[in-house]
């Protein structure tokens, strides 16, 4: 008896200890199974303590206009060989005038002819031999007469170009005795009392030093790349480009009389940052601050573990889209950019990679 209760007792010890070791054994295999969380990473980026950025830039004229007729007609003369200089006024191209001087002719003889019949219909409108209807008719034709005499000058006048302002011959399009359609271009001149320098910045640094102040700009041609000249903020885009994610400024300069720097030419743009105020920051995007009373944290990628670690940073400045902080990051490390609020300390994850 004692020895069957003992058997029993050593069966259902045993049987425990299995269903125990499969337990653990099932846990840690899940344990090791467990799918990481995919999450949006971003490389934490340094801000050096430069003294200049340099960009590529293009240059432009002030303005470019194109040159069109008002109206249709043949291409009788022209001055408009490419880099000419022009002034205001000038005389550029001209059509054949005969057919709209004939046009006006045609048109104040017909204004005459309703101006007779006008007088001649109020004549009899005060003998009572004539409708008031009559007189109504007489008026309109009189005053149609007039617009189209008025259409036949303007017409006529629109037969010549001239220089809007000062400026360049840019391009010529068409050659003398050619038939011009009304609209069609013909040159284009160009105002080169400045020169414009182009330049595409890209967001991170746009957003840090929009509001810097004191800044020194120089520009050169790239076929002349030692010779700088001094270049004037002009304007800049409100709005970055939905492609390039770059905002473009533009800055002047007053006219080369050496003709050396040239509309089209290719070009590069130094722009020079004061000393004080600039020191040396790590940028992250501004998503990736977790803020926890007055502190702030971020999530940082252990490479090796595959997993997250809260770091303590300080934020030192915030521009935009981007923030600039103090602490213990390094260049290259990656921190979570999104959903920061979902992270636990040792939580594995995965970068999530947009197709």
């Amino acid at each position: 008896m004692h020895k069957n209760v003992f058997i029993r007792t050593s069966l259902l010890l045993a049987t425990a200890l299995f269903i125990s070791a499969c337990s653990d054994s099932n846990s840690e295999s899940t344990n090791d199974e467990i799918t990481p969380v995919l999450v949006k990473m971003t490389p934490v980026q340094a801000l050096k303590n430069e003294q200049h950025f340099e960009f590529p830039a293009e240059v432009s004229a002030v303005k470019t206009v194109d040159m069109r007729f008002e109206v249709s007609g043949r291409l009788i003369e022209e001055n408009l060989r490419a880099g000419n200089e022009v002034n205001k006024g000038d005389v550029l191209a001209k059509l054949d005038p005969e057919p709209f001087q004939r046009r006006v002719k045609e048109q104040e003889t017909r204004f005459t002819q309703a101006d007779r019949e006008l007088k001649r219909v109020r004549q009899l409108i005060e003998k009572q031999l004539v409708p008031q209807s009559a007189l109504d008719d007489a008026q309109t034709a009189f005053e149609l007469a007039e617009i189209a005499v008025n259409n036949a000058k303007q017409d006529l006048a629109y037969t010549q170009i001239s220089a809007p302002f000062k400026g360049q011959i840019a391009q010529r399009i068409v050659d003398n005795n050619s038939y011009v359609q009304a609209g069609e271009v013909i040159a284009s001149i160009q105002d080169r009392s400045q020169v414009y320098f182009n330049i595409h910045v890209p967001e991170r640094l746009f957003t840090l030093y929009a509001s810097r102040d004191g800044a020194k700009v120089e520009g050169s041609i790239l076929a002349r790349p030692t010779d700088w000249v001094d270049l004037s903020y002009v304007e800049h885009s409100a709005q970055p480009d939905p492609v390039t994610q770059t905002y473009k400024v533009v800055f002047s300069k007053s006219a080369d009389p050496s003709n050396l720097i040239t509309p089209g030419a290719r070009a590069k743009v130094k722009v020079h940052l004061d000393q004080e105020g600039s020191t040396d920051q790590l940028i992250i995007p501004y998503t990736a601050l977790l803020a926890e009373q007055d502190d702030f944290f971020v999530w940082r990628y252990n490479q090796e573990t595959k997993q997250v670690n809260k770091v303590a940073v300080s934020v030192v400045s915030v521009r935009g889209d981007y923030a600039g902080i103090e602490g213990e990051l390094s260049e290259g490390e990656k921190v979570v950019s999104a959903g920061v609020s979902k992270m636990r300390e040792g939580l594995r994850v995965a970068e999530y990679v947009a197709e």
